[in-house]
């Protein structure tokens, strides 16, 4: 009976293996994938964050006014690349409207 329920026909023979096992290893495959680049960046962030705790340590600062001055930079800089943005497009749009107006 069990023998009866093996496809005879070599395409479905082969397409019932590659959804058997081929499948799964595919899906299983990509998720490992994903959890090592997940591991690797969470790798990665945590030695960034230790060697910024360490700069701190030799500056004197403590652990939190050094994140606190990185997060009030990173505020600064995102702040000066907008308003810079900004000018470039308002700079565009008087260009584009001085030329509209002839």
């Amino acid at each position: 009976m069990l023998l009866a329920s093996i496809p005879t026909d070599p395409v479905t023979l082969l397409l019932a293996l590659f959804a058997l096992f081929g499948l799964p290893l595919i899906v299983f495959g990509l998720v490992l994938f994903y959890a090592g680049y997940v591991r690797y960046d969470a790798d990665r962030s945590l030695e960034e964050l230790q060697t910024e705790l360490e700069d701190s340590a030799d500056s004197g600062q403590s652990a939190e006014t050094a994140v606190i001055d990185e997060r009030d930079r990173d505020r600064d800089r995102d702040r000066d690349r907008d308003r810079a943005t900004g000018t470039e497009r308002r700079q565009a749009d008087d260009a584009t409207g001085a030329d509209d107006d002839r």
